[in-house]
């Protein structure tokens, strides 16, 4: 039924004529410019008509503050998409891009889409979604998105879908891309419990914290909150399943991660993984506490911190602690 509807909706796309003999003008890679004039049936004349209004109709995500987005997208728009599932509704904005351009042939063919599934279907890419939600070319109408992005690796194979794994895929390149690395070089550097996904992201938020922490030698100041806020909102939390006396009632896991010395169940004490692979990170953060200190306990020693993200935690009492 899918299949017969998405064929059905090619059929009836304005603006484009379609020929047995121009799939590749909705496939990637160059064409010949004069195969996209041919399968063009719009005029310019036609597509300015069809903008009257439409800025109004299709402003801009709050996010983006007016200015449409470039090649380097936002951390907004990377945490919108790859929340996205296969039912997730849409809908694109009629005629968004000019005639005379392979953009506008996909365009008119992808923006018939009712759902992301069908949009991945009618050829068009995480990256196309990514542009067109800067520019205000698509919104989001309903239907289910992830709390998390999801991570295939850890996933039930049978429910992962193609939107699923062309998110992933394409994710976990641009990741790769920002850190100058290759994806496999990101997966063999994993530690135990990291996907690709937050490996990458947490040596992103190591890259950053050394570049702040750079700066804020040089020029002599203290770290800001903004730096921190910046951090943390890059840093991907660890689902922690041991915290129980925080979990509420039917609660198994919850985002922290604590940095610094732990004392394990064996009575060990030793620096925490993230501690020890992300450690500008961790200076960062002590940094930006001990700046912040009331002056009568600016001698305060701490050997540890923990760091949390979206939970009310149980009402508890931590053992050991001081201050």
């Amino acid at each position: 039924m899918r299949a017969r509807r998405v064929k059905k909706t090619i059929q009836k796309i304005k603006g484009v004529r379609l020929a047995s003999n121009t799939q590749a003008l909705f496939e990637r890679g160059r064409v010949d410019r004069g195969l996209v004039r041919k399968a063009t049936a719009m005029s310019r004349e036609e597509f300015l008509k069809h903008q009257h209004g439409m800025d109004d109709k299709w402003p801009l995500p709050e996010y983006m503050q007016g200015q449409k987005g470039h090649t380097k997208y936002k951390d907004e728009t990377y945490q919108i998409i790859t929340r996205w599932m296969a039912g997730t509704r849409i809908a694109y904005r009629p005629h968004a891009k000019a005639p005379g351009s392979k953009s506008h042939l996909r365009y008119e063919r992808y923006s018939q889409a009712r759902n992301v599934g069908q949009a991945l279907r009618l050829g068009s890419y995480p990256a196309d979604w990514c542009w067109d939600l800067e520019r205000g070319f698509i919104k989001v109408l309903g239907g289910p998105v992830r709390e998390e992005p999801l991570d295939i690796s850890k996933g039930d194979e049978s429910k992962v879908t193609d939107v699923d794994r062309a998110i992933n895929t394409w994710y976990q390149r641009e990741l790769a891309k920002m850190l100058g690395m290759k994806v496999k070089d990101i997966s063999g550097t994993a530690g135990w419990g990291e996907s690709v996904r937050i490996r990458a992201l947490r040596l992103l938020a190591q890259k950053e914290s050394a570049e702040i922490l750079e700066a804020a030698d040089r020029e002599g100041r203290a770290i800001t909150d903004e730096d921190v806020l910046l951090t943390l909102k890059r840093w991907p939390f660890f689902r922690n399943q041991w915290r129980k006396n925080v979990m509420r009632p039917g609660k198994t896991w919850v985002f922290s991660d604590t940095l610094g010395l732990l004392r394990d169940r064996a009575g060990d004490v030793h620096l925490t993984a993230p501690t020890r692979r992300y450690p500008q990170v961790v200076e960062l953060l002590a940094r930006w506490l001990m700046d912040r200190l009331p002056r009568e306990t600016k001698d305060f020693k701490f050997t540890s911190m923990n760091v949390n993200c979206n939970y009310a935690a149980a009402m508890h009492r931590d053992n050991g602690n001081f201050g």
